[in-house]
């Protein structure tokens, strides 16, 4: 019997579940990302079978449990993952980088509890998006 390993960790992945969540489709993100929307919805794909949960529901792009729980991890980890070349040229400190993506774990972990507590509002989802977004 063969042994099922999960399928690896990949920042692409990441990336896709994040614009996805901030754009609020499957196009949009593809359109942010310079991707086709199959691309896209492959690489949400491999980001499930590697947590095993179903992170957005396909129709509306609305995120599961697991989605929002994930969410604020995954974009820390994206703009961590941005801040690499920074660091590694000296031009940012290591701490600098950890502190701007801990930051983005909390505003994010905040919004997303809100968001779980008051889902009945209409348009939150946008609401939220657009405090993400903010500069």
């Amino acid at each position: 019997m063969p042994v099922r390993t999960r399928p690896r960790l990949e920042l692409p992945d990441l990336q896709a579940f994040v614009a996805t969540v901030e754009e609020g489709s499957f196009r949009a993100a593809a359109h942010r990302l310079f991707l086709t929307q199959p691309s896209v919805s492959v690489r949400i794909r491999n980001l499930e079978r590697h947590t095993g949960e179903l992170l957005d529901r396909r129709r509306d792009c609305a995120l599961t449990e697991a989605g929002a729980r994930l969410y604020p991890v995954a974009r820390a980890m994206c703009e961590m993952a941005e801040c690499l070349p920074a660091v590694a040229r000296g031009e940012m400190a290591p701490a600098m980088a950890l502190e701007a993506s801990a930051q983005a774990v909390l505003s994010a972990a905040l919004l997303a509890q809100f968001q779980r507590v008051h889902e009945a509002v209409d348009g939150l989802r946008e609401c939220v998006r657009a405090i993400l977004l903010a500069p």
